[in-house]
């Protein structure tokens, strides 16, 4: 019994370095869910190009090296913000208006959608695992990861990076958003139902 309790204890005490890591995990999976679309559009769009290609596989292998080369980018970013916010006290409402940047809007757009992705991406994980037909399994593992895990760093995102000079974060903003809104599209099962 005095083993389980230690082990509790020291669960407990890592408690906050486990769900840094699942928020970051699920962040890194919806960027995933995003650049992998990405890279779709952009094969099609170099495959659309009227350039004499030496291969025919080249525009595919570019969009992919693209699109890979913007998520590592973009998950060291996140690693990076997630480090920083961590450390920094909570803003409230009319400071964190005052201080906005470019990168307090896009940062926390940017957690939100591809936390979004990233928890459906787990739920449909943990069904497969278990198996069977069931609709409401990957739904309800959805609700449970995106409460005890995702709204806790949208919500540290939101209320805690730190102020910084308006155009902060102008060169990443189009990347964020891009992948964002595809992790949006094509992360999440809604758009089939509509």
């Amino acid at each position: 019994m005095r083993w389980v309790t230690r082990m509790d204890d020291g669960l407990a005490f890592s408690r906050p370095g486990w769900l840094w890591v699942g928020q970051l995990a699920l962040v890194v999976l919806g960027t995933h869910r995003g650049a992998e679309r990405l890279a779709g559009y952009l094969a099609r769009w170099l495959a659309m190009l009227p350039a004499p290609w030496p291969d025919p596989d080249l525009p595919l292998t570019l969009a992919a090296v693209s699109a890979t080369g913007i998520e590592l980018c973009l998950g060291l970013f996140a690693i990076g913000w997630l480090a920083v916010c961590t450390r920094q006290p909570s803003v409230g409402h009319q400071a964190w208006l005052r201080q906005a940047s470019i990168r307090a809007f896009t940062v926390p757009i940017y957690w939100a959608a591809t936390t979004l992705a990233g928890t459906w991406t787990v739920a449909l994980g943990a069904a497969d695992l278990v198996g069977g037909t069931s609709t409401m399994l990957p739904a309800f593992i959805a609700v449970v990861v995106l409460w005890r895990v995702g709204l806790p760093g949208c919500l540290k995102m939101a209320r805690q990076l730190p102020p910084a000079p308006r155009t902060k974060g102008l060169v990443l903003a189009p990347a964020l958003l891009l992948v964002s809104g595809l992790a949006l599209r094509h992360g999440l099962p809604v758009w089939g139902w509509l």
